[in-house]
């Protein structure tokens, strides 16, 4: 039994001892005779010892005496109720429970006590139906119903698929002020999620986040909520805060953050998270690693700190395109020997999907270089790749007299 039950257990002998005491002949039909009381008496102290199979004892003795009383009856059904379901037979307790309610004679105090337990147990052997109608009934009796109770009717109203109902009880459950089993909250999300209520889920989740913060899932759960409400800031200033608050710290969150940024065009963050990553070892040095933090600088126009990622890259793997795009990035900054030497790393590879390209950037960086006869010898190439035919043709011709003053 949980320890719900036992607390129940517990109050509903002292209550019964109380209520049921005997009295003599000729007083009210609702207490118990001497005989029934201390049988009764002798098996609570036996159920209180651990000694179940001595109380069955007790119980089975008392059975022939009772004479057709229906409130002894009911007492004796209750506390068989009680003694199964605290050796785990489930089935004999509810019966046992059911049959006690049945009799309409326990008294309303000792009867809520029984209608919990028994919706307990019936959620135990997913007997869904029978526990809410037994919790509703017992809520209508109930004055002051515990977090605990409107959870429990929630959860069986979630389980038949009565969503409003579920929702209901589940945020009553809530609404109590101190700390709440995470269970709860998970349950009423899931609600929530279910109905597309996205308004209520981030309202839920952002409670789930400040009640247990070190739970990635839910910042990333908010952040995905926030993205179905097309509130793409708000979603990436979630995820964020949890890399500020160090629960983003895994190399595919930071990964993903960055992109993240990017997508709301933010490459400069991207680009410093990236960077930072990889130098403290969060992002391993990976050539996709560095070429993701090339492009993002990229992005953010920041041509030599491009350049710095990509050389990382050639390092980490002999890749003829990158080669290619590093020549690139150093003619645009004027750069002619750096492109000389990544346009022949790359012609080099006799890999490259591009050549005519390698070739005419060569052929530029030679001409600025001071060597127009290499450039021409590099356009003369380039020209025979149809990417870069026409490109090359303007450059030779231009050439043609310098070189030809030369000779």
């Amino acid at each position: 039994m949980n320890r719900y039950r036992f607390r129940c257990l517990r109050r509903w002998l002292l209550v019964s001892m109380i209520l049921t005491a005997p009295v003599a002949l000729g007083a009210a039909s609702d207490k118990l005779s001497e005989s029934t009381y201390q049988h009764l008496a002798e098996a609570h102290k036996l159920m209180e010892q651990g000694a179940y199979k001595d109380a069955m004892g007790r119980l089975d003795a008392l059975q022939p005496a009772l004479k057709g009383d229906a409130y002894e009856h009911a007492m004796v059904l209750q506390t068989y109720g009680y003694l199964y379901s605290a050796q785990g037979e489930r089935t004999k307790a509810i019966a046992a429970l059911n049959k006690s309610l049945e009799l309409k004679a326990l008294p309303p105090v000792v009867s809520q006590d029984v209608r919990y337990l028994l919706a307990q147990l019936q959620m135990t052997d997913a007997d869904y139906r029978g526990a809410a109608l037994n919790l509703e009934q017992w809520l209508s009796r109930e004055k002051k119903p515990s977090p605990e109770a409107h959870a429990l009717v929630g959860t069986a109203h979630a389980y038949l698929k009565q969503q409003a109902s579920a929702e209901k009880h589940l945020e009553k459950a809530l609404s109590s002020a101190g700390r709440h089993p995470e269970d709860w909250y998970r349950q009423l999300l899931a609600l929530y999620f279910e109905a597309k209520r996205f308004d209520a889920a981030a309202r839920l989740l952002q409670r789930m986040i400040a009640a247990f913060p070190q739970r990635k899932v839910y910042w990333q759960q908010l952040s995905g909520v926030y993205s179905k409400l097309n509130d793409d800031h708000a979603a990436l200033a979630v995820l964020e805060l949890a890399r500020l608050q160090g629960v983003l710290s895994q190399e595919r969150d930071l990964v993903n953050l960055a992109g993240h940024f990017q997508q709301q065009n933010a490459p400069l963050q991207a680009a410093e998270l990236l960077e930072t990553a990889l130098r403290d070892g969060a992002v391993p040095s990976t050539r996709e690693h560095w070429e993701r933090l090339g492009n993002a600088w990229l992005q953010a126009k920041e041509v030599d700190r491009a350049r710095q990622a990509f050389s990382q890259t050639v390092q980490l793997a002999a890749d003829p395109e990158l080669h290619l795009l590093r020549a690139q990035l150093a003619a645009q900054k004027e750069d002619w020997e750096a492109v000389l030497e990544s346009a022949s790393s790359a012609l080099e590879s006799g890999r490259i999907d591009r050549p005519g390209a390698a070739y005419l950037l060569a052929g530029v960086a030679h001409f600025y270089n001071g060597t127009p006869n290499a450039a021409l010898h590099a356009f003369e190439q380039a020209r025979t790749y149809e990417g870069t035919h026409q490109d090359a043709q303007h450059w030779i011709d231009f050439l043609a007299p310098i070189t030809a003053e030369g000779r």
